[in-house]
């Protein structure tokens, strides 16, 4: 059990729930 592989994937979400909160965002502006 490696601490910084947590690190990574906790990394990895974040990047993955900016992600989607920028999309959502960006159909805001279309609708």
């Amino acid at each position: 059990y490696c601490i910084e592989n947590e690190e990574n994937k906790s990394s990895m979400e974040n990047k993955k729930i900016h992600l989607m909160w920028y999309i959502s965002q960006e159909s805001f502006d279309f609708n």
